[in-house]
């Protein structure tokens, strides 16, 4: 929501109202009608003051104008042959001695604000420019560098604005006009306020206003406010000559200036280029490699099971695949019962009850739930019946919400155990025997993506939704800045009868649920777009929510949620197009979009996924030893220089993983007699000064106790859920070893922090070919049966270790960019890797802030 007056405390002061305008005091906004062809006596003047032309893409009119004024402007169709939309800043403090300052306004990160300022020399007859600071900050009032956005952002040279300084004397409206200086700017990553600094010396600040814009620059409207804003320019200029007849060569110092707002805006519609292509992911070959790669991960993670479970399945395929990833599962026929029971002998037999679960096949419909009166149909009782003849026991699965539940009251009365999915709901009226995490398996649902992660593609997997909902249709009919593909993950629909209402060609549909293909389409998807409101259940929106995250992207919501889902109660929401075209810029700046999902895959892990409890109530036991929720993870950290183990017994320290261990290998020839007291689950090893990195690896690799190893340098950041993050990669991957990209480099001698773009697309992707992953972030399955580390290589050992892996068909992952950055102190000596030395990479790094970005990465 905009807020309706953006300036903090600010007091108006006398101004003359502009002929034919109204003002609205609720928002801040005055209101203008401007008629292009029949040009008022103050043309000149006032046709500029119509300073920003934004295009809604709500065609606003009678009851909408008053909508759209609550979100802080509004909006009226000129009276032009092209309709456009203007918006005009309502006249700040103005007064003869100019405002106080600074100056604070409230933001919104990504959001595109127009600054509107007006500056005029105290005693000096001459005009002139003067640089105005303009300093965005976060919530915790710490400076932000407008570079965080690493280059998706535009407009993000840092420093003050030069700005135009009107002569000293009386300013009349003309003058105003001419004098008023508008710049664009885009509140970075984490802004929460901006201000607006102290003039220079002999300069008074006369009006200050900050105001979001809702234009669609990606659309015609982009084009059509750069063409008003280069003939704005002109007439500016023209009259500034006119106004200060006297002021020699100020129209020559102000050129370049008055100009700015046309190349900002030029470099908004840059920014903001359409981008994405679904066609790889709709292949054959996609589906066909998911397909693979699914049956490869569940029947690795199955074959760690030390009491392995057999399960007859009748339900939905979701049902199906979750299953699938914990016990050995077969879909039960209804014409085949009694000879799958005979064969395959399951040790129970699951029913699932959802209402947006239909099972897969014609078989089973409507067997096992009735009307309210709860009764259980003749066909369901036969299994029940056909299952206890036989001492099998079958459980009812209820996925969907407890308002449907009196449906399924008779298959619960004879069911031996009914377990209900969906914590913190009213089950009274099914009195479950247990209640499990409404969740996902992530080896069923995994982001690791074959190969490279493409950028800028869109999901709507509610495509029924769109029919159902105008606001919904318009929103995504409308265009988006990513590619958009409409599928529907819970019921059919034609896909000839949705294309021919919708009118923007560029929108992709796919009318077939095919589950290989759902989960290609996640893996490849960057947003995906659902809506507050739905046709379907809070329980199959958060299901698809939960695969989104589990899949490596991030769910958004179109409106307001209002039910009790806690994962859809925590998304990101949009209640517009340009809502949206600010998300998704927002999100193609990489460490923002690995740090949301981060936090949504963190809560997905702990909150959605089966625990040993979970599969015990389900499945009658749990087929997986007891450390398979929590492996001990064991961090191997070698090292030549003691005076930094303080600091890396405290990074260990802070990890949120329970079940951790250190083992310090010192690389020094002996222990320190000066450390600090160490705790049962911290050892220190100590190897002669000859030995090499891979030795000193390979010793704590062998004492190492956990499932899993982890490489940690002693000079680098890793966030505080890093060792959690690097479990849940392994799990959800099945791979035997995984890594982390380096995207971030901090430089210690120059305090700066430089990023590295072209690697972000190897983030939660399977990696084939000459790909690594950062030394730094190495880890592997102590089960794998992993090759050592050479212990004849100095520097390179971890690049000929991932080189090995790769001949010997071991499977990588590369997780995020974020969780570890590359630090480099200002004596290169002391390091060593020598970076400087790899043009590669140094050629790829662009600075992003002063200071250090790690603490923006451990959220």
């Amino acid at each position: 929501m905009y807020p309706a007056s953006l300036a903090n405390g600010s007091a108006h002061g006398s101004f003359h109202p502009h002929p034919r305008r109204t003002d609205d005091a609720a928002t801040g906004i005055c209101l203008c009608r401007v008629n292009v062809r029949a040009r008022p006596p103050w043309r000149d003047s006032k046709s500029f003051c119509a300073t920003i032309q934004t295009y809604h893409r709500d065609r606003v009119s009678g009851g909408d104008r008053r909508k759209a004024g609550k979100r802080g402007y509004e909006i009226l169709k000129c009276q032009d042959p092209e309709p456009r939309f203007f918006v005009w800043p309502r006249p700040g403090n103005i007064r003869g001695r100019g405002l106080n300052v600074p100056v604070e306004f409230d933001v919104r990160p990504g959001e595109i604000y127009q600054l509107t300022l007006l500056l005029q020399k105290v005693s000096d007859i001459a005009g002139g420019i003067c640089e105005m600071p303009v300093v965005f900050s976060d919530a915790q009032g710490r400076p932000l560098d407008p570079r965080l956005g690493c280059g998706a952002l535009a407009l993000t040279d840092p420093g003050p604005l030069d700005i135009e300084v009107a002569p000293a004397g009386p300013l009349e409206d003309s003058a105003r006009v001419a004098a008023t200086a508008i710049r664009f700017l885009v509140a970075p990553p984490d802004a929460a306020r901006l201000t607006i600094g102290d003039p220079p010396e002999g300069v008074a600040l006369h009006r200050v206003n900050l105001d979001p814009l809702s234009v669609l620059w990606h659309a015609d409207e982009g084009q059509r406010l750069l063409g008003d804003l280069k003939r704005q320019v002109a007439l500016r200029l023209d009259l500034a000559a006119r106004v200060w007849q006297d002021a020699g060569d100020l129209p020559a110092l102000w050129d370049g200036p008055i100009r700015t707002p046309a190349d900002q805006a030029e470099a908004l519609i840059a920014a903001h280029t359409r981008g994405g292509d679904w066609s790889a992911a709709l292949g054959l070959d996609a589906m066909e490699t998911e397909l693979r790669d699914h049956a490869l991960r569940t029947a690795r993670q199955r074959a760690g099971a030390e009491t392995p479970v057999k399960v007859g399945f009748i339900g939905s395929p979701r049902g199906y695949d979750r299953l699938g990833a914990i016990a050995e599962t077969i879909w039960i026929r209804e014409s085949e019962v009694h000879d799958q029971l005979d064969m395959f002998v399951p040790d129970v037999v699951v029913v699932e009850a959802g209402a947006d679960t239909p099972a897969p096949r014609d078989d089973w419909q409507m067997a096992f739930s009735a009307g309210f009166g709860g009764d259980l149909p003749a066909r369901g009782a036969a299994l029940f019946e056909a299952a206890g003849a036989r001492g099998i026991p079958v459980h009812l699965w209820v996925t969907g919400l407890p308002d449907v539940a009196p449906l399924w009251r008779g298959a619960a009365d004879r069911a031996d155990r009914v377990i209900a999915e969906g914590q913190g709901q009213d089950w009274s009226d099914l009195a479950p025997d247990a209640i499990v995490a409404r969740g996902v398996e992530p080896a069923s649902v995994s982001m690791a993506h074959p190969g490279d992660r493409p950028d800028d593609l869109m999901l709507v997997p509610a495509a029924t939704d769109i029919s159902q909902s105008p606001t919904f249709f318009d929103l995504v009919d409308g265009g988006a800045l990513y590619d958009t593909l409409l599928c529907d993950f819970t019921y059919g629909f034609k896909s000839s009868t949705l294309s021919k209402r919708l009118t923007n060609p560029d929108l992709e549909i796919v009318a077939e649920h095919i589950p290989a293909r759902a989960r290609a389409l996640l893996q490849a998807a960057r947003l995906v777009l659902l809506p507050g409101r739905s046709v379907r259940s809070d329980a199959a929106l958060a299901q698809i929510a939960i695969d989104a995250i589990a899949s490596g992207a991030i769910p958004v919501l179109f409106g307001a949620y209002e039910g009790n889902e806690p994962i859809l109660s925590g998304l990101d929401t949009v209640a517009s197009a340009p809502d949206l075209l600010r998300l998704q810029t927002l999100m193609r700046v990489s460490w923002v979009r690995q740090r949301r999902w981060r936090t949504l895959w963190r809560q997905v892990t702990r909150d959605c996924v089966w625990t040993s409890a979970d599969r015990t109530a389900l499945l009658g036991r749990d087929p997986f030893p007891k450390s398979f929720d929590r492996p001990r993870v064991s961090v191997v950290l070698p090292t030549r220089r003691p005076h930094l183990f303080p600091a890396c017994l405290e990074n260990f320290r802070r990890q949120s993983w329970p079940d951790a261990e250190l083992i310090v290998v010192f690389n020094t020839g002996g222990i320190p007699r000066d450390l600090p007291a160490l705790r049962d689950n911290e050892h220190v090893h100590a190897l002669p000064i000859t030995a090499t990195v891979g030795e000193c690896l390979n010793r704590g690799i062998t004492d190492a106790t956990g499932r899993y190893w982890v490489k940690m340098d002693d000079d680098d950041f890793y966030a505080d859920t890093y060792l959690e993050e690097t479990a849940g990669y392994f799990r959800a991957s099945q791979a035997d070893a995984t890594g982390r990209q380096a995207a971030a480099f901090y430089f210690e001698g120059p305090d700066e922090t430089v990023w590295r773009e072209r690697v972000t697309a190897r983030c939660s992707s399977l990696l084939a070919g000459p790909v690594p992953v950062s030394g730094a972030s190495l880890s592997g399955d102590a089960e794998a049966g992993l090759p050592p580390f050479s212990m004849a290589m100095k520097n390179t050992a971890d690049g000929d270790w991932q080189e090995r892996l790769r001949a010997g068909g071991f499977r990588m992952f590369s997780g995020d960019g974020i969780s570890m950055v590359v630090q480099r102190g200002a004596d290169e000596a002391s390091h060593t890797w020598k970076l400087s030395a790899a043009r590669i990479i140094m050629d790829d790094l662009r600075p992003v802030t002063t200071g250090r970005l790690s603490d923006r990465l451990n959220a």
